[in-house]
């Protein structure tokens, strides 16, 4: 009677591992837990990675929080943007422009797509009138 494994079985086994922990990363990255929006001034919005380069940003939402005895701090939300089209038209928005962001919120973080777990999907501004945004090539 044997006892332990080959090396070929010992990879098949890691190799079920493997594709079974990239089978929950994906269907859990890929769930949405949460959708709503959110309204205030993007202040910070840049295109960054090394190996996985995706849009992330910084919006200010009005108001002041408690940061636990240390004083106050601003309401900053971070967030990810994967579609082209809405990464572009926040690139593009005036200063100070109030802007409402409809978001979907991701059981985990998917390193491929975002570094939040709040993808935008749409952006419009605050007092409901349109942007006025159009690609280079169109103006």
């Amino acid at each position: 009677m044997r006892k332990g494994f080959t090396v070929i079985e010992l990879m098949v086994v890691l190799a079920i591992i493997a594709m079974l922990a990239s089978i929950l990363f994906g269907a859990t990255g890929g769930c949405s837990r949460s959708d709503g929006h959110r309204d205030g001034v993007v202040t910070k919005f840049a295109y960054k990675g090394v190996v996985f380069s995706t849009w992330e940003g910084e919006l200010v939402q009005g108001g002041l929080r408690s940061t636990g005895g240390a004083g106050f701090s601003s309401n900053v939300w971070s967030f990810s943007v994967s579609d082209k089209t809405v990464a572009e038209s926040i690139d593009q928005l005036p200063p100070d422009t109030e802007v409402r962001m409809f978001y979907r919120q991701n059981m985990m973080v998917n390193p491929t797509k975002g570094s939040t777990t709040y993808f935008v999907y749409k952006v419009e501004r605050a007092d409901g009138k349109a942007l006025d945004y159009r690609p280079e090539k169109e103006k």
